[in-house]
């Protein structure tokens, strides 16, 4: 099955397969549980979820995660942690799940220079690395050589490194980047009380996700997006819901697009039957001890393939990146 084609984000790692019974203690209460809405905006909300994520010394969870597409379907279980910030911040991923008779797992380490992604489906291993510095560099490199005024949507080399170095801020980042959000909506999940919100797709996002091209409103209208033709991979719209206490991402749903009427709905923040994918965080510790090897990767005799020129390429403007395609078709042809 084909990858999604956009950044190397865990929040559809699972979307090859996926569906089992609703976490219990699951609800969603028609009257709010009496805290004030912290933001009448859900974008604001978001950006204060991330900022405080940012400012977290240490947190380890326990994760479930759900996926389906078509009719395969999996199920499974994993464990984050993080430590340190700004430039001292280590992060790991732990996940597994099975899809039919496979086994599949994911482990990534993020260890302040290096993002390490290591899959397994069945037999098949596939190790790459990215490297977050040469990242930072070659976009601040662009950057002093392009337009004095940055094209629209493309972030800067500061945002482009939280976009790409993992964990659960990396996830967060990309949708902000990629989704509006509604007003917050008073919530539960397994007992916690939640802010939920509804994130739908910024035009030019989806527009180039789908379309490959930029979108300038401006310049012309929206390109269609038939819903009867809406690709299986792609989420139609994603639910958040964040603690009201401490503003953390306990639960996040991306729906597909059977599941469009949803995003409208009474009850939009309620849990649909078979989500695209789905990730449930619970037993969160905020001050948790964690051992430093957690944040090492053993790349020793590992066949490992480094993508940091394609996560380069994800964050250029659509005219200078189909520009580097060409040239690539090129330098192939020659060889």
């Amino acid at each position: 099955m084909p990858e999604l084609p956009v950044l190397k984000s865990l929040a559809l790692w699972l979307v090859a397969a996926t569906v089992a019974a609703q976490p219990a203690g699951w609800q969603t209460p028609l009257s709010a549980p009496g805290a004030a809405a912290p933001a009448a905006d859900g974008n604001q909300l978001l950006a204060r979820a991330l900022d405080r994520m940012e400012r977290n010394m240490t947190l380890a969870a326990k994760v479930r995660h759900r996926a389906t597409l078509g009719e395969e379907e999996s199920i499974g279980e994993g464990e984050y942690w993080q430590q340190g910030v700004g430039n001292h911040r280590r992060s790991r991923w732990q996940m597994r799940a099975r899809a039919g008779d496979d086994t599949l797992s994911l482990v990534q380490v993020f260890d302040r220079r290096y993002l390490w992604t290591d899959r397994r489906f069945g037999k098949s291993r596939r190790v790459t690395r990215l490297d977050i510095q040469r990242l930072r560099r070659e976009l601040i490199s662009r950057n002093e050589e392009g337009p004095a005024t940055p094209t629209i949507g493309t972030p800067s080399p500061e945002d482009a490194a939280l976009l790409a170095r993992g964990g659960l801020s990396q996830l967060l980042a990309d949708l902000q980047r990629r989704y509006d959000f509604s007003t917050p909506r008073p919530a539960v999940v397994d007992r916690t009380p939640t802010w939920a919100v509804v994130g739908q797709w910024k035009p030019q996002e989806l527009a180039q996700l789908w379309h490959g091209a930029a979108f300038d409103s401006a310049a012309a209208p929206l390109p269609p997006f038939d819903l009867h033709a809406w690709p299986a991979q792609i989420p139609h719209h994603v639910v958040v819901h964040f603690g009201q206490s401490d503003l953390f991402a306990y639960f996040i749903e991306f729906r597909s697009a059977a599941d469009a009427s949803a995003a409208t709905a009474v009850n939009a923040v309620a849990s649909v039957p078979k989500p695209l994918a789905q990730y449930t965080l619970f037993d969160v510790q905020f001050a948790a001890a964690i051992d430093p090897q957690m944040f090492e990767f053993d790349s020793r005799d590992v066949d490992w393939v480094d993508e940091t020129a394609e996560v380069v390429a994800e964050f250029l403007p659509v005219a200078e990146k189909l520009a580097e395609d060409q040239t690539a078709i090129r330098h192939r042809v020659v060889r």
